[in-house]
Parts: structure tokens; C-alpha cells; sequence
């Protein structure tokens, strides 16, 4: 059962991020687990594919330029859960205050929304996905910033197949039944420290061309929400809001 939960972040003093919060936020990720329940942080360290995903920093305010965590201010951030084990924490989750690069951070589990995976099957004709955070994918090896919709659904499908139940979508793969009917996209270069990362933002519509893509189109698009799209999603990319009938 999909879980997404809503989480408010208070620092006690001012702290200056990276240019990619999303590094800092997954390391602060790790560390709140390392205290709540540290066996399911050994756990997720590594894991393919991953049973969870991380939103942006929401809220942030920037000072000269630069990303800036306001002391003594709230901003949040939406963590979900794709496997049980990962729902199962979430939902118990409560306050926790960490101690984090020498800061003192809190966090307040706040808002929920969860959804089966029998609930998430549907048919949808069109949707349309708005990027809320940069969205990128692993092609051969390489980056492709590009929403090619082979790349969109297979691998939100493959990670379907990995956390729901069996026989709830087609056997049979019919991705190449989902067509790009239109977008509107702007490039980015993420700076993730040690490299910089070609990425986009915009939206995209989509457009099933079959009985059976009309499945896939709906339920995945609804698992897009908590799962993301694309790569690096534990680190705050991919994040999507979806839109259609």
C-alpha cells in the first residue's frame, strides 16, 4: 500500500545548503532513520530499486542567490513508501529531533495520504504529468532528459512489479501503446557537487492508443505520484502532480 507522508522540518539556527538540497535532505533522511529504526536504514542503504522517495524542500527561501533553511522556521517535505516495511514505519512515525552536522533539526510527521495498489488501478486515456522538481533518466548508461514515454512508464512499471501484488496490471507490456501527444519543457544542470546532472521540468501529456495502455496509463500514472519519475527519486527528483481523465 503506498504511503506518502507529509513532514514538517524546523532547524534551530540558519544553515546554508548545497545548490541540490535534495543530497542534503537524503542524508538527513538516512540520519532520521538511523535513530527511529536503524535496521531499516542498513536495509534501504543500496536498495534496488528503491522502496521509497523523497520530495524537494518545500518552502525554502533564498538569500544573495542561495538556498537558505530559515532557523527557527518551518519548511517540509513528503517522504512515501512503495514497500511494506517502509509504510509500516511512516505511518508510526512521530517527532524525532536530530542532531545533524552539528545542528539540531526537528521533525513532525504531519499529513498522509495512502492509496492500495488494487485502488491505484484504473483507466485514463490522458494525463498529463507537471514536473514539480527536475526529472531525468538512466539510458544505456547514460543521462537522457528526456520524458520519452518508453522510458516514463517501463520504468514506473518495472517498479510496480517489484512492490504490488501479482496480476493486477497486463502481463504483457504494452508501454509502446502510450504516445507523447504534446509538452512544454525547459532544460536544467543540477550541480550535485562531484558532477553536474542535464535534467528537465514542464509537463507532458500522454495519450493511450490501446484498450490495454489505457490501464497502464491510468494506474501508473497514479503510482507516479508517490513513487516519481525517473532517476535519483531519493534524492528529490522526479517529483510529479498529475493531471487528466
Amino acid at each position: 500500500m503506498p504511503v506518502k507522508r507529509t513532514v514538517l522540518l524546523k532547524a534551530q539556527e540558519d544553515i546554508l545548503l548545497p545548490k541540490s538540497p535534495g543530497l542534503w535532505l537524503h542524508a538527513l533522511f538516512f540520519k532520521w532513520l538511523e535513530k527511529s529504526h536503524p535496521e531499516l536504514g542498513k536495509e534501504l542503504h543500496g536498495a534496488a530499486p528503491a522502496p521509497f522517495s523523497l520530495s524537494t524542500l518545500i518552502g525554502l527561501k533564498r538569500k544573495q542567490k542561495k538556498l537558505v533553511l530559515k532557523g527557527e522556521e518551518y519548511v517540509s517535505f513528503e517522504v512515501a513508501g512503495l514497500a511494506p516495511q517502509v509504510e509500516e514505519w511512516l505511518l508510526a512515525a512521530g517527532e524525532e529531533e536530530i542532531l545533524f552536522n552539528q545542528q539540531k533539526i526537528l521533525l513532525i510527521p504531519a499529513g498522509l495520504k495512502q492509496k492500495t495498489f488494487q485502488q491505484l488501478v484504473c483507466q485514463s486515456k490522458e494525463k498529463t504529468f507537471s514536473y514539480v522538481s527536475p526529472a531525468t533518466f538512466r539510458h544505456y548508461g547514460r543521462n537522457l532528459p528526456l520524458p520519452v514515454p518508453e522510458l516514463v512508464f517501463g520504468s514506473l512499471l518495472r517498479r510496480w512489479h517489484s512492490f504490488a501484488e501479482k496480476g493486477l496490471l497486463p502481463v504483457e507490456d504494452h508501454v509502446a501503446d502510450i504516445l507523447l501527444k504534446k509538452f512544454e519543457l525547459k532544460s536544467r544542470m543540477i550541480d550535485l557537487q562531484k558532477y553536474r546532472l542535464s535534467a528537465f521540468v514542464g509537463s507532458t501529456t500522454f495519450l493511450a492508443a490501446s484498450k490495454e495502455a489505457e490501464v497502464l496509463l491510468g494506474s501508473l500514472a497514479g503510482f507516479a505520484v508517490f513513487a516519481g519519475v525517473g532517476y535519483k527519486t531519493t534524492m528529490g527528483f522526479g517529483c510529479v502532480e498529475v493531471h487528466g481523465t
